[in-house]
């Protein structure tokens, strides 16, 4: 007879969406002996069969997921924090001792503009870090180890990275191939306003794609699907649902968690603390980065369980478009630096050409009044020849 204290635990478990290949290496972990383990599982299995559930008919409201979220968060709350800020306190010497090197000026305009690039890059990629570790923590509520966690989130750090790079160049690729033409331009003027304008406009496009696979990364952790098939299966779910669900709920998350932001930063701008910045840069990755994942998750599960067993298929043209259109977001991503600093070079010396005749003519005009100043001076006040 299966233990009563298995059965319960893995049906708490299945409840809160953890896979059970996740329990079993859970209680293995734990001591718990397989057969067990299996004998448990089939109890649990038999009485499921027993009860139909029926699946969700309808999406989750706002206000729904929101409480879903808050709940979960009041559980999680100090482990959530604690995955988000150890691995910032642990870089935190590092970009310090960087930053003094650059204020004390020992090293070069070159080597500072380096190091600068060199910092934005590890940060960037240990917000990566921080998000997968995350991500592993929402998925296994019952789990306590944050060196677990961050085991986990490292060993499939390199998937979420290719996955987050295909998301942000497939969403940009259509905003930077316009800004980059603009910049190329002869005939734009001075500022680059046709294409901003034309690059904004581009970035609708961009929200839709950003939308299609909003997702992907929780299918990586969910479904173990990698690189441009996890994109296609995001895509799969929300298709259909981006105007009148999804857009919506996600617009309605960040409009709440920037007016919250805002009101705390006001609150510490009335307190008059001198590190706002930093508390707030804290703020922002220990509690509001963490609720927005949670929130994402269980917008995510709802539109799983509402597709069910639907057959999912990728046309292979959609996702060689996909693909293309990521290579191209990734060569103007790199190419748009480069040609902005030959813009704005190019723009620099047009500027001084067009001064350089006002200066020359100021040069003249000095050196004249120099001269019939001098001799202005001279004239009257010659000594006459006795």
């Amino acid at each position: 007879m299966a233990n009563q204290q298995l059965i319960d635990y893995i049906k708490k478990s299945l409840s809160q969406n953890i896979s059970k290949e996740a329990i079993k290496n859970a209680l293995l972990s734990r001591g718990w002996p397989e057969k067990e383990i299996e004998l448990a599982f089939q109890s649990v299995e038999g009485v499921k069969s027993q009860v139909t559930e029926s699946p969700p008919t309808r999406l989750l409201s706002f206000k729904e997921l929101w409480n879903k979220t808050v709940a979960f968060y009041k559980q999680r709350f100090l482990f959530l924090i604690a995955v988000a800020l150890v691995p910032s306190l642990v870089a935190s010497p590092f970009f310090w001792f960087a930053i003094r090197i650059i204020q004390n000026g020992t090293l070069t305009l070159a080597h500072n503009v380096i190091t600068l690039i060199i910092l934005f890059l590890i940060e960037i990629l240990l917000g990566w870090f921080i998000d997968i570790s995350l991500l592993y923590a929402i998925k296994e509520p019952s789990e306590k180890s944050l060196l677990s966690v961050y085991r986990k989130g490292w060993a499939n750090f390199f998937s979420f990275s290719v996955i987050r790079l295909l998301v942000i160049s497939i969403s940009l690729a259509p905003a930077l191939v316009v800004l980059f033409c603009g910049l190329s331009s002869k005939e734009m003027g001075f500022l680059p306003f046709y294409s901003i304008a034309s690059g904004t406009l581009a970035l609708i496009p961009g929200l839709i794609f950003f939308l299609y696979f909003i997702f992907a990364e929780f299918i990586l952790v969910y479904e173990n699907k990698r690189g441009i098939n996890a994109l296609m299966r995001s895509k799969f779910y929300t298709s259909g649902l981006i105007n009148k669900e999804i857009f919506p709920r996600i617009i309605s998350l960040g409009f709440c968690l920037i007016l919250l932001m805002l009101a705390v930063n006001f609150v510490f701008i009335l307190m008059g603390i001198p590190v706002r910045e930093t508390i707030m840069q804290m703020i922002n990755t220990a509690i509001i980065t963490p609720f927005r994942l949670v929130f994402i998750f269980f917008l995510y599960s709802n539109i799983r369980a509402l597709r069910g067993t639907a057959v999912f298929s990728v046309k292979q043209k959609s996702k060689t478009f996909f693909l293309v259109l990521a290579i191209i977001g990734v060569i103007f991503l790199v190419m748009i630096p480069f040609r902005l600093y030959s813009f704005l070079k190019e723009k620099t010396r047009a500027f001084q050409r067009i001064l350089s005749p006002v200066v020359s003519v100021e040069q003249k005009s000095l050196k004249v009044g120099k001269i019939s100043t001098a001799k202005a001076w001279r004239i009257p006040f010659e000594i006459p020849t006795h």
